[in-house]
């Protein structure tokens, strides 16, 4: 089977596929909507 050739997208496109990917293209209606949407979220604590 021959090789593909490598995909080419404009960075515009790319950005807004991973925006829409991530749930940020537009907000949550809540804390619990968006926890539901990614399944977890990571929480480091810094001291400063």
């Amino acid at each position: 089977m021959p090789e593909r050739p490598p995909l080419v997208i404009p960075r515009h496109v790319a950005r807004r596929f991973q925006r829409r990917a991530l749930g940020l293209d537009a907000p949550h209606a809540d804390v619990a909507a968006a926890l539901a949407h990614h399944g977890y979220i990571q929480i480091d604590p810094i001291n400063v």
